[in-house]
């Protein structure tokens, strides 16, 4: 057991230092101002997105980036495409509903930019975001690295709304796993919310296939290709998130079970790449944690986590779910314990936040994603497709 917990303590040590020394590199890699400003094609694939893409639309029109166009693909019928041309923005209307992949696909059809900026219809820039992405692309690719796709820091949008601050959490963790990975030249994979491509990556990567999780079936072609995949976290992005616990459960099973669908297509990179290691750490630590909390907690000790667990088991989660819920609290003590930004959240006074944030967040989401995942494994075997719209 000491031994266990030494080498937990060394690689958290390990994990801490390589953030750190991705964050020292920012620092000491200054941009070379832009000397051109090559076209930027933003495709955005929309549905029922009449709520959300006006402010989107708003933001593209705010960028100091100077090249740009802006090609719309709606999935519904709504009111997003006479929105999109009190812009002046070019709409295709789909007859039926595609799926995000496939419209994408199409937009680059459409698109005449060398460069292509996916970006969702719930999903904002920051004035200089662009900019900064095509600085940063242009940086590596001076360095002689082979960049194919630039990802930026996203945050939650409404972090009025509890849960969305709790995901604003869920993001800070992830990215710190983003800078770790960074210190091995490419990430393994990146959100789909925002992502930056050069088109001879798209076309070489075979563009977005028919999954219910198409950016990380696609992060993974492009490796695959030869192409790096690049974190910038100067430039930054603000999504929409789930707003209910409804939205939200369903939101992480449909990742659980796209995540089982990029494993199964995808075993190179994501399940034999030193990112990997990175990233499926944590799974590590949810074993162990789990059988610490079987043979080694005292049952006293954990009666009062226990009552809190159960509100989760009380939405129908079963009682295995709890059990793994348990064993996340170590996993969350980690990442607290390597993540300078959640640090500073709970020094700030925001510890009731943090509190729930890891006695009950945390669970209910890697119930959600198992359940996902699971659901993925079923599918497979009784040969359903990848991609379900009755269920998303």
């Amino acid at each position: 057991m000491l031994l266990v917990l030494l080498f937990i303590i060394l690689v958290t040590l390990a994990f801490f230092l390589l953030s750190q020394r991705f964050e020292n590199s920012l620092k000491n890699k200054k941009f070379k101002p832009l000397t051109s400003f090559p076209l930027v094609s933003i495709l955005i694939p929309a549905y029922k997105s009449e709520s959300t893409i006006r402010n989107t639309l708003d933001s593209i029109r705010k960028s100091n980036y100077p090249n740009k166009e802006v090609i719309v693909v709606n999935d519904s019928k709504d009111r997003t495409p006479e929105i999109c041309r009190e812009y002046g923005f070019k709409v295709i209307q789909n007859k039926k509903r595609e799926g995000k992949g496939p419209a994408l696909n199409k937009a680059v059809k459409h698109a005449k930019g060398n460069f292509l900026l996916f970006l969702d219809s719930d999903t904002t820039m920051q004035k200089g975001t662009l900019k900064t992405l095509m600085k940063s692309f242009k940086g590596y690719e001076a360095d002689g690295e082979k960049v194919g796709i630039m990802a930026p820091r996203f945050a939650a949008k409404n972090r009025r709304n509890l849960l969305a601050k709790f995901s604003d959490m869920e993001y800070s963790m992830h990215q710190n796993l983003l800078k770790i990975q960074m210190n091995f030249k490419s990430i393994l994979s990146a959100r789909g919310c925002c992502l930056l491509v050069k088109r001879q990556a798209f076309l070489d990567s075979g563009g977005f296939s028919r999954t219910i999780l198409e950016d990380g079936d696609f992060n993974a072609k492009a490796v695959k290709a030869g192409y790096s995949i690049k974190y910038e976290p100067r430039a930054l992005v603000r999504t929409k998130d789930p707003e209910t616990y409804r939205e939200l459960l369903k939101a992480k099973q449909r990742y659980g079970r796209g995540t089982f669908f990029c494993l199964l297509n995808h075993k190179r990179p994501y399940l034999t790449s030193i990112q990997s290691l990175v990233s499926f750490y944590p799974m590590f630590l949810i074993f162990l944690a789990f059988i610490g909390v079987l043979v080694f907690q005292d049952p006293f000790t954990m009666t009062p986590i226990l009552l809190l667990l159960s509100i989760p088991m009380l939405q129908g989660l079963g009682t295995t779910t709890l059990l793994v819920s348990v064993a996340l609290i170590s996993l969350v003590g980690v990442f607290i314990g390597v993540n300078t930004s959640i640090v500073g959240q709970v020094k700030a006074g925001l510890l009731n936040t943090a509190l729930p944030f890891i006695l009950i967040f945390i669970p209910l989401i890697a119930a959600a994603y198992t359940k996902g995942f699971a659901s993925g494994v079923v599918d497979r075997i009784k040969g359903r497709p990848e991609l379900d719209f009755s269920k998303w």
